[in-house]
């Protein structure tokens, strides 16, 4: 019966990322330079950011054929605002500045006092200048600017307040519910007794929208200094309040990329960080949270060349895809350190792509879809942020494929080459004993899968070793410490050479056999616990090479009693 093939993309995926591998392990400076130049040169779209940004709240956070906007575009065409300025037939919240003003300690607000303030501030905000006062620029009535009524019906004179009999909510025909609030009535009439809050309006022709703007910014730079009064507390407001405050809120997200992109280089360099000045991966760490970053500048840049709408919603994308790329970065780490350390490079970051080159593919590839199936929403805010994000997640999944492989292979050939990850210098190797040196080597080069199964075949491989040569070099040093005894050991263990039976091991001529003499003793412990002595071929005893203290000590004793 045939077997049902489930490999059929997979397969040739990963023989793909084989192929990819090796080319890109084979020149990682040419990938690492075209990278480089590719997010500069798309960078350079940030200089139309300004223009592209998107401040109108109602454009960007509303559905763009929702019903609400052809309603109102119906009584627009039918009841158009007219010369003649009315509050009535506004179809938006239109261009105003407003005050809010309230009783110190919630004391009613109808005194004298209090309206002496009032009228105060009234003056004030009437004569605020920004190369046009508001005289020239607000909305007009009968040729004279919208007043307030309250200020109307006590003709700005504070002690009226106190004499006059104010109905509620209408009084002589005018509408005082939006002017007066927390009121208390008489029980009996309409007429107002005490109240909490009066609110003030000061209306904007819309046709002048620059003008406008720079007042707005007067208004708003004159209260948000001022200090109460001494009857009365103020609160203010405008139509552009909320737009600030989405633009100031946008703005204090830019400060953490810094911050963020900082503390994910250190948790990366410190989860790659190793005892090994030779095996740790400081730079790879580094440069993974660069590819994500410089991904964010180059696909931001080129919708911005391109004339995509930079909405508010888009600054908190570079966290999500900062977040995508150290994910990344660590799947290919982990596949690089599975492979063999005494392969070629280009062939270990073959096997590192062909391992995970499927996986981040696969994930990428669903997360991209997704953003990009957010397009459809009628949202723009929600486009824009899915048109930048999925497209940064584009540009970081080829930036790591392409410059962090490239970086991979860079710090390849730098443990090769036994190089230190900093200066580049090259490390000394190890003596052929010094079993600890070789700890993480034997930790990197094993062929176990998971981690706990390396420790424990590192362990196993040195760990006996290291007990054994340590326990005869503590046993030789302690027998060469007791000189006394050590010397009666001598005389008692001394022998002709002819009678002792080291197996090869000390190589003289047959001349000088029965002339040389040997310590029976200290050889046997070194049997136990060293290496054999290498003999240099050269028939002199002074060339004999010791690789160990324990080998040392033995020459020593020998030229001492040969």
């Amino acid at each position: 019966m045939a077997k049902c093939k489930t490999d059929c993309i997979e397969r040739p995926l990963s023989l793909i990322f084989e192929k990819l591998g090796r080319v890109v392990g084979r020149h990682p400076c040419v990938f690492i330079l075209l990278v480089l130049y590719v997010a500069a040169a798309l960078g350079a779209g940030f200089i139309f950011l300004q223009e592209r940004e998107a401040h109108d709240i109602e454009d960007q956070f509303t559905p763009v054929n929702g019903p609400a906007k052809l309603e109102r575009a119906i009584v627009v065409e039918n009841f158009p605002q007219s010369e003649e300025f009315s509050q009535l037939r506004l179809v938006s919240d239109g261009t105003y500045a407003s005050l809010i003003i309230t009783g110190l300690n919630e004391e009613n607000i109808l005194t004298e006092a209090a309206f002496n303030d009032i009228i105060e501030l009234d003056r004030q905000v009437k004569n605020i200048k920004t190369g046009n006062t508001f005289e020239n620029l607000c909305a007009k009535t009968n040729g004279k600017c919208m007043s307030n009524a309250i200020l109307d019906i006590i003709k700005y004179n504070a002690n009226e307040i106190v004499s006059s009999d104010i109905t509620y909510p209408i009084h002589n025909g005018v509408f005082l519910g939006t002017t007066i609030g927390g009121v208390e009535l008489n029980a009996v009439s309409s007429v107002l007794t005490s109240a909490k809050a009066v609110r003030l309006f000061y209306f904007l022709d819309e046709k002048k929208t620059k003008e406008n703007s720079y007042w707005l910014d007067g208004f708003l730079k004159l209260f948000s200094n001022y200090t109460d009064q001494k009857t009365v507390s103020v609160s203010y407001f405008t139509s552009v309040s909320r737009q600030n405050e989405f633009e100031s809120s946008s703005d204090s997200v830019i400060p953490l990329f810094s911050v963020t992109y900082f503390l994910a280089i250190n948790i990366s360099v410190l989860s790659c960080l190793r005892l090994d000045c030779v095996r740790t991966k400081v730079w790879v760490a580094m440069f993974g949270v660069v590819s994500a970053g410089m991904a964010v500048l180059a696909s931001f840049g080129l919708l911005l060349f391109c004339g995509m709408p930079f909405a508010m919603t888009v600054a908190s994308a570079p966290f999500l895809i900062l977040g995508v790329g150290v994910d990344d970065m660590f799947i290919m780490i982990s596949c690089w350190q599975k492979t063999e350390v005494d392969k070629e490079v280009e062939f270990r970051l073959a096997e590192t792509f062909k391992e995970a080159g499927v996986s981040i593919t696969i994930t990428t590839l669903t997360d991209v879809l997704a953003f990009y199936i957010g397009l459809l929403t009628p949202f723009r805010s929600v486009q824009s942020f899915c048109m930048y994000t999925s497209t940064a997640l584009l540009f970081c999944y080829i930036f790591n494929i392409t410059f962090f492989g490239a970086c991979l292979a860079l710090n390849g050939r730098r443990e090769k080459a036994n190089r230190h990850w900093l200066t580049c210098m090259t490390v000394p190797e190890a003596s052929g004993n010094d079993f600890s040196a070789h700890i993480s080597y034997a930790f990197v080069s094993s062929k176990k899968s998971s981690a706990n199964e390396k420790a424990a075949d590192a362990v196993n491989k040195l760990g006996y070793p290291i007990i054994q040569g340590a326990v005869s070099t503590i046993a030789v040093k302690t027998l060469l410490g007791a000189s006394n005894w050590y010397t009666n050991l001598i005389k008692l263990s001394v022998t002709t050479l002819a009678d002792l039976d080291l197996k090869g091991k000390v190589p003289l001529s047959g001349e000088s056999k029965d002339n040389y003499i040997i310590i029976n003793l200290q050889a046997a412990l070194c049997e136990w616990g060293c290496e054999k002595i290498i003999n240099t071929k050269s028939g002199a005893a002074d060339m004999w090479q010791y690789r160990t203290p324990c080998e040392k000590e033995v020459f020593a004793q020998q030229k001492r009693v040969m």
